[in-house]
Formats: structure tokens, C-alpha cells, sequence
């Protein structure tokens, strides 16, 4: 389940609603069975949320997580382990900017 504050909501601004509703898109081609188009969607919500908050933002690493389960759900699981990598990396990266 996505936390509704990654939902698409009446106060979102262009900063947010673009990949807000690329991600629920995705989410909904996923349920139909269109993996392929699902993957796209995703894709461009990451674009669109990196080009917005920056690659090592918060919301970037929950878009490239939701990726990772798509993945594993799709059985790529190469895939899906590069997209964990990344995960781990940026919340790392974050981790070491917040210890004294």
C-alpha cells in the first residue's frame, strides 16, 4: 500500500502533481496487466520527480523502491536489485549528511 502522501491531492502544485500522477498511472497499468507501459510511466515519474527535487531527494528514493517491487513482482529480479542498490545509496548518502 502507497502512502497517501505520494497520492495525487487538490494541493499539489506542478512540482508534484506531474510525477504523482505518472506513479499512480503506473500503478494502474501494472493492475492491467501492461508491463510494458507500467515501466515506462515509471521511468518518467522518476525523471520528473529528479528533475524537480534532485536525484538523492526522499521521494526520489520511494519512486525508485516502488520500481524495485514492480521489478520483483515482473521476476527481474536484476532489475529490481539495481533499483534496491540505488535505494540504499541515496538513504546512505541522506544518513551521513544528518550524523554530527
Amino acid at each position: 500500500m502507497v502512502d497517501d502522501r505520494f497520492k495525487p491531492s487538490s494541493i499539489d502544485t506542478g512540482r508534484t502533481l506531474g510525477w504523482k500522477l505518472l506513479l499512480e498511472s503506473a500503478k494502474v497499468a501494472t493492475e492491467k496487466g501492461e508491463f510494458e507501459q507500467a515501466e515506462k510511466l515509471y521511468e518518467r515519474a522518476l525523471d520528473s520527480a529528479q528533475k524537480r527535487l534532485g536525484e538523492k531527494d526522499i521521494v526520489v528514493a520511494h519512486i525508485i523502491m516502488e520500481m524495485a517491487e514492480f521489478h520483483l513482482n515482473a521476476h527481474s529480479h536484476e532489475k529490481a536489485y539495481e533499483c534496491y542498490l540505488k535505494v540504499r545509496q541515496i538513504l546512505a548518502e541522506r544518513a551521513e549528511k544528518q550524523d554530527p
